[in-house]
């Protein structure tokens, strides 16, 4: 393959034939498909200038209204931190890193743009998909590196992503078993350790898939989505290992609990109205556990469609980008073909799925919590409102037997009176019938 594509492997000053941008990997690892030192020669190899406008103004339109989500998510969990218990809670949890995943998206993405925009040099045959300071004469200036660990900016925007992510699917795996748990035991036990090794697994299992992801510098950057993720080099096998694997480990995982709980209840037939207890000895309700299982279905569904999108970018894309250098390398074309591929609308809509899927969560989120709120406020008012038609049935109850007691002492008084009359008036006849002394 290197072969044909007449890309040197030995000499990393050698220039690639074609309009293919020289770029040397320190690992000699291959930086662009299975290219070794070569670059996609333009931004529009497999988008049209218009798709990548969409898709990254669908980016940055998408993070601003999931970070306002957010911060209204991020309220509303401040003014009822007392009443969020477990297992819900961990939803908040969710909510904050999806909130920190759109901010990092917002901030790159407008910093892209900014030293997109501010370029001296725009012209075609210069457009670099991914430039750094060493070519900053010759192509557009970015942040965006195809090995963004050389760039600390880029590779801290990876890291929060990064982990972000992971830790939304792990608080998510938490989340089921707890659900899980609470629904076949009708309780857990107290505890305390439990809280703490949920927190423990939900913020650490990240961490490992984290720094093993930067010593591997399997990081780089995208101009259609102007942000730092990882890196599709050594033929996507980055991508497999540490973005396609924990999101089908975590789906098959989630979908078995989730499938294993909602066949106990029906099984069981639990009563709507039957209390269950908590980790911490407080009352969890049928209906609480119902939306805990609708929010960990939703989440199955965004991260089902996004782990679609990574396996056909992975099966598909990849095979498309080797055919199109071939092409490029071949031809020695002078500009770009952005519809050199026969399937680039299907990339094309994968690629706008995939940054939906990465933003939607947080409305979703802000939707179901919405409607918590309501259904609670709701429940509280029917509630309030029915004990104090009780309590205004009681009092009318307690007035009404006072009246009858009253009433009845009133007829025993009067009984009584007209009994001492009685004896009265038989006591003063006998006076007068006992015959006198001669």
């Amino acid at each position: 393959m290197s072969g044909l594509l007449s890309c040197s492997l030995t000499n990393a000053s050698v220039l690639c034939s074609g309009k293919l941008i020289p770029y040397h990997s320190q690992a000699s690892q291959p930086v662009f498909g299975t290219l070794h030192n070569c670059s996609e020669p333009c931004n529009g190899a497999f988008f049209s200038q218009e798709q990548v406008d969409i898709l990254h103004y669908s980016n940055l339109v998408l993070s601003c209204l999931s970070i306002i989500t957010g911060c209204i998510i991020l309220f509303l969990y401040l003014i009822n931190y007392c009443k969020i218990k477990h297992p819900e809670a961990p939803i908040y949890y969710i909510a904050g890193l999806q909130l920190v995943i759109s901010t990092m998206q917002l901030i790159s993405g407008l910093y892209g743009t900014f030293n997109s925009m501010s370029s001296t040099n725009s012209s075609s045959d210069s457009e670099g998909l991914h430039c750094d300071d060493r070519y900053k004469n010759h192509f557009n200036e970015s942040i965006l590196l195809q090995d963004g660990g050389d760039n600390p900016f880029c590779l801290t925007i990876f890291a929060i992503l990064y982990y972000s992510f992971l830790s939304i699917l792990s608080w998510w795996t938490v989340i089921t078993i707890e659900w899980l748990v609470t629904s076949i035991k009708r309780k857990i036990t107290k505890k305390k350790y439990l809280y703490i090794i949920s927190h423990i697994a939900g913020w650490s299992i990240p961490i490992p898939f984290l720094f093993t992801a930067a010593y591997l510098n399997a990081v780089s950057g995208s101009t259609t989505e102007m942000t730092c993720w990882i890196s599709r080099r050594n033929e996507s096998l980055y991508q497999l290992a540490f973005i396609i694997t924990p999101l089908s480990v975590s789906l098959t995982f989630n979908s078995m609990l989730l499938l294993l709980g909602f066949w106990i209840n029906c099984k069981k037939g639990r009563h709507r109205n039957s209390l269950y207890l908590s980790s911490r000895n407080e009352e969890v309700t049928i209906p609480q556990l119902a939306r805990v299982s609708i929010y960990s279905v939703l989440q199955l569904v965004v991260m089902g469609l996004l782990l679609m999108c990574y396996l056909h970018q992975y099966w598909y894309q990849r095979d498309a980008e080797i055919n199109y250098l071939q092409f490029i390398v071949h031809k020695h074309v002078s500009s770009c073909y952005p519809h050199a591929t026969d399937n680039h609308f299907m990339f094309f809509m994968t690629a706008i799925l995939r940054v939906i899927c990465f933003q939607i969560m947080g409305v979703v989120l802000l939707l179901w919590i919405l409607r918590r709120e309501l259904l609670c406020r709701y429940r509280c008012k029917y509630t309030n409102n029915n004990n104090n038609n009780n309590n205004n049935s009681n009092n009318n109850n307690n007035n009404n037997n006072n009246n009858n007691n009253n009433n009845n002492n009133n007829n025993l008084n009067n009984l009584n009176v007209s009994r001492s009359s009685a004896g009265e008036q038989s006591l003063s006849l006998l006076t007068n019938i006992t015959p006198q002394k001669s």
